[in-house]
């Protein structure tokens, strides 16, 4: 560097004072009104899909439909979604798989409920694990 360029380096931003100054926040897409009607919305039709099957007599769809819904939002509150995407993506793998196997098979439609449940114990099975370990709970 000249002694030019470093004279006018040291005249242009001194020891000491402040050059650049930015405060960062994340993006938010909804403001906290907007999310808590959000949620609230789908809270309602939630309960009005699970009172639906608790109606039919299918009542253990409901818990599990829920502690879905508690897996994903723990995703969400841990800040880290992989284990929830990779759980949810694999489960409708095996389900649409699974149909496509009823229908290749010309097997009893019973099949394709008996995938769709096997998918639902992946889900939990690789979504729940890494979620407990981030908690911390021994």
């Amino acid at each position: 560097m000249t002694t030019q360029a470093a004279e006018h380096a040291e005249t242009d931003a001194p020891l000491g004072r402040l050059f650049f100054e930015r405060v960062l926040s994340p993006h938010r897409s909804l403001p906290p009104r907007g999310f808590h009607v959000l949620m609230l919305a789908l809270g309602l039709i939630s309960l009005a899909v699970g009172i639906g099957f608790v109606a039919i007599g299918a009542w253990p769809v409901f818990g599990f439909f829920g502690l879905g819904y508690v897996l994903y939002c723990a995703g969400q509150a841990t800040g880290r979604m992989g284990a929830s995407v990779f759980a949810a993506l694999l489960r409708a793998a095996i389900a649409v798989l699974g149909g496509f196997a009823v229908i290749w098979l010309k097997a009893d439609v019973t099949w394709n409920f008996v995938a769709v449940a096997i998918g639902m114990v992946a889900f939990g099975l690789f979504a729940l694990p890494p979620l407990i370990r981030r908690s911390g709970y021994q």
